[in-house]
């Protein structure tokens, strides 16, 4: 035997068997709920593809700053190449002592 339905357990208040009204009114308010949630899963769902967005393009920032990152790095490494193979030549470390006097009259001069 199947036992009769209170609606008790669903939060509806019926008094014995629903009339075609109160299912109406039933009606008309979960299709308000349904709506009100549709709206806020849409709301929920446009942050999240705004927040997808903000993240694709903080890693193309990233992956653009990393490889101006290793050009830059490259480039140093290319510049101290050059100014160490200059310190080492004859011109450089016989120029030494007129490098240190020019940097004395420097200081004093301000």
């Amino acid at each position: 035997m199947v036992p009769h339905r209170t609606h008790d357990s669903d939060g509806l208040k019926f008094a014995g068997e629903p009339t075609v009204d109160e299912l109406l009114d039933l009606l008309e308010r979960l299709d308000a709920e349904f709506e009100a949630q549709r709206l806020r899963l849409m709301q929920v769902l446009e942050w999240f593809e705004m927040a997808v967005t903000e993240q694709v393009a903080a890693e193309r920032r990233g992956d653009e700053l990393a490889g101006r990152l290793a050009a830059a790095e490259e480039q140093l490494g290319r510049v101290t190449a050059e100014l160490t193979a200059l310190e080492h030549t004859k011109l450089f470390r016989a120029a030494r002592p007129v490098r240190r006097v020019y940097a004395r009259v420097r200081r004093v001069r301000g």
